[in-house]
């Protein structure tokens, strides 16, 4: 289970190809700053009349499950994103040498449905990083409902 942070370029990618960025109606995507990224946001997205706010996560093989953080520092017991985010989309992305699958979902459904989840019903596990362990909660996708998916699909490179 590698799930990397602070690397947003495939995101990038990703999203900013059609039809992918008709979907949020942007055309520019910026880096959070400190501000943003304590809030649990990686992307700004721009577009003519609207900004979006975007959680991202990058894994390097598809495993057919969402990890949702629920302890982003096991040690210090700090909430993991799915309780402190407040970007508007979560953008779940897994790369290959010559492919990105992506899926966007919109981050306060997530946050809702989780919150009617029994998390004992999920596999636990846990992440080990430079001084600090991070907690994730499996979810297969066939569990998140429908209605929180706003799209899924492979771009080849």
């Amino acid at each position: 289970m590698e799930e990397e942070t602070g690397n947003t370029e495939p995101v990038m990618v990703w999203l900013l190809s059609p039809p992918r960025n008709n979907l949020l109606k942007i055309y520019k995507l910026r880096r959070a700053n400190y501000e943003e990224q304590i809030r649990g946001i990686d992307l700004i997205g721009t577009g003519f009349f609207n900004e979006v706010s975007i959680e991202n996560k990058i894994r390097k093989q598809d495993y057919g499950d969402l990890l949702i953080e629920i302890k982003s520092k096991k040690e210090q017991d700090t909430w993991g994103w799915i309780e402190y985010s407040v970007a508007d989309y979560l953008i779940y992305v897994t790369k290959t040498v010559d492919t990105i699958k992506g899926s966007i979902f919109k981050m306060g459904e997530l946050q809702k449905w989780w919150k009617t989840q029994n998390d004992e019903d999920y596999e636990t596990k846990e992440a080990l990083n430079l001084g600090y362990t991070t907690v994730n909660k499996v979810v297969p996708y066939k569990n998140i409902p429908k209605e929180i998916y706003i799209y899924s699909d492979y771009l080849n490179l």
